[in-house]
């Protein structure tokens, strides 16, 4: 099955379970453009060198607000118009390499320092907010040294709290104060900090304790794609959206059995595993983001 039949398999299951009822939709794009080499593209300018003695890397995004070109590129190429809603996009990438691992995150980050990487990462935030889109800082808490692929099945980093202070959570610590929408969860597990292997996606310790107080994030908490193998390898539908709320997720994002994650959540709430109240702290923080949008557009 492409990769365009299956999102679209999702997207039926959300449209059926919806049905006639009157539920405003969330709408979320994932297009990146993140690594330096294809902004340079986009911008058609080919000496790097050139450009990191004169501009700087952080300028080079922040060109993007003076061409309307790039801004349609790095914005999905999607308009208000197309879809008649406004929408979120799930970039750009904030992951941090690491002595040459995050093979599967590749030239989606902006190299292996940190502070850069905060830098063009915050760049494409403002260029997406120029355009009336809502921006999201990605893969808590860092992909970019973990060993295995989340798509997969199983993988992890043995990095310790302190050590991924120093490095990959430098750019999620930035997040709140450089006006990021909303930050998504990795499926890696992190047994050096948790230990055991919850994925962080499921972990209260990660996404409560860590993300919203350590590094005091109040926006919108995303999972990374709930279909993934790291997640339905070893949870059902259910299992892992429950979980993911449990943890302090505030958008589930593509369920593999839609159905099943929708009823195992109201499950949960009926028979008082999760809070009316919890699921109201979720509400409140998307639609202050949908509130967002008018903002920007005025």
């Amino acid at each position: 099955m492409s990769e365009d039949a299956i999102d679209l398999k999702y997207a039926k299951q959300a449209a059926d379970y919806i049905g006639s009822e009157h539920t405003e939709v969330y709408m979320t794009v994932d297009e990146v453009v993140s690594s330096l080499e294809t902004v340079i593209r986009l911008l058609g300018t080919y000496d790097i060198t050139t450009i990191r003695a004169s501009i700087g890397m952080y300028l080079v995004c922040k060109a993007i607000h003076e061409r309307t070109d790039i801004r349609v590129v790095l914005t999905g190429e999607i308009s208000d118009e197309l879809f008649g809603y406004k929408y979120t996009d799930f970039a750009p990438d904030a992951d941090v390499l690491d002595n040459g691992k995050g093979q599967v995150i590749g030239d989606r980050s902006f190299g292996d320092d940190p502070e850069r990487v905060t830098q063009m990462a915050a760049a494409v935030s403002e260029g997406l907010h120029s355009q009336g889109v809502l921006s999201t800082f990605k893969h808590f808490p860092g992909h970019g040294a973990a060993s295995g692929d989340t798509h997969e099945g199983f993988a992890y980093t043995d990095k310790s709290y302190g050590e991924l202070l120093e490095r990959e959570l430098k750019p999620f610590m930035a997040a709140g104060e450089r006006g990021v929408d909303a930050v998504m969860a990795a499926h890696i597990s992190l047994p050096g900090v948790t230990g055991d292997n919850t994925p962080c996606t499921m972990s209260r310790q990660m996404l409560t304790e860590v993300l919203r107080g350590d590094l005091g994030y109040e926006g919108l908490i995303v999972t990374d794609a709930l279909n993934m193998g790291a997640i339905t390898k070893n949870y059902t539908s259910a299992e892992a959206a429950v979980g993911a709320l449990e943890a302090g997720a505030d958008l589930l994002l593509m369920p593999q059995d839609f159905h099943q994650a929708a009823e195992g959540v109201l499950g949960a709430v009926l028979e008082g595993k999760i809070s009316q109240e919890r699921i109201d702290q979720s509400v409140r923080r998307i639609i202050r983001a949908k509130l967002q949008w008018s903002v920007m557009e005025q």
